[in-house]
């Protein structure tokens, strides 16, 4: 039976991220992943790098640890960040109670927020909207998931870490209430065999809960999936967000020579569901057009969820 101290299930951001950490420190780590690394939520989302504005109001724990992880990435991740800042518009349909709320959450959980005129921001991003009415620059910035991802990868391995690709679990091996190990499949050859293990760390995002089964355990995840869209040009030069309560489609994420709209967000019953429907994109262009008026006029790549 192979073996490991650790054993990390689960290959996105947060599973390499664990990988690398625990190998640093000299720990005999492994990490499965049933598919490709970084094939889920980590693969399908916007790329941004919160500043932790949009939580400023509703959750300031969230915030805090927002600008505490894009401070840290800026520094060790650098190659993988694209500095590109953000800024946060109030249109005139918005609530002006709302900003005032937002300006002091935002000193609360230590974000740089700069008021600045709306000449500036019109010469700064001169596609918005003439309905907006008020402007702050945050330290947002546009993450490449991938590359990060990767990165901590090669890094784990230059310190003894491993992983195993196309690995699925299809069981926990305990004795009583100790877990010792887990029985993997091979996606490519069906083998079944198991390795052992002193701690096991689940790391599957979504679909976490459904590992913890294999264990006899509960763990209440409800997996929440959004639609984002994906633009030919770099519509926005800053990563844009609507100053107002966090809702579907108020966030523009330029990377490179492209944007990203999103996202939406609903409950539904299995992670594996990365569907999308017109519905969805129509809404999202109604709603991003308030922002940019002309967005339609842009040609729109694709759209994906996760």
């Amino acid at each position: 039976m192979e073996k490991a101290t650790v054993v990390v299930i689960g290959g996105g951001a947060t599973g390499v991220g664990i990988l690398r950490d625990l190998a640093m420190r000299g720990v005999d780590v492994m990490l499965v992943e049933k598919r490709d690394l970084i094939n889920g939520a980590s693969s399908r989302y916007h790329g941004l790098l919160h500043s932790g504005g949009r939580y400023a109001v509703k959750d300031q724990e969230a915030a805090k640890e927002c600008i505490e992880e894009n401070t840290i990435l800026r520094k060790i991740g650098k190659s993988c960040v694209e500095a590109s800042g953000g800024m946060f518009v109030r249109l005139d349909s918005d609530d002006p109670d709302y900003e005032q709320a937002w300006v002091e959450g935002c000193k609360v959980s230590g974000i740089e927020a700069k008021h600045i005129d709306l000449d500036e921001a019109f010469r700064l991003e001169p596609r918005l909207s003439k309905h907006v009415v008020s402007a702050y620059l945050v330290p947002d910035a546009a993450i490449d998931g991938f590359r990060m991802s990767w990165q901590n990868v090669d890094s784990a391995k230059r310190y003894g870490g491993r992983l195993k690709t196309y690995t699925e679990v299809i069981g926990i091996l305990k004795d009583g209430d100790e877990v010792h190990g887990i029985k993997v499949r091979d996606a490519f050859s069906g083998e079944e065999y198991e390795i052992g293990c002193d701690i096991l760390i689940n790391a599957g995002g979504g679909w976490a809960g459904k590992i913890a089964e294999m264990a006899g355990l509960e763990v209440g995840v409800q997996p929440d999936k959004g639609t984002l869209l994906a633009f030919n040009q770099r519509i926005a030069n800053h990563v844009v967000n609507r100053l107002h309560k966090s809702s579907d489609g108020d966030i523009f994420v330029p990377h490179g020579s492209i944007t990203i709209l999103g996202t939406t967000s609903m409950s539904i019953p299995d992670a594996e569901d990365t569907s999308t429907s017109r519905e969805e994109v129509e809404k999202l262009l109604s709603i991003g057009e308030q922002t940019f008026e002309h967005l339609r006029d842009y040609r729109l790549l694709r759209c994906f969820a996760g």
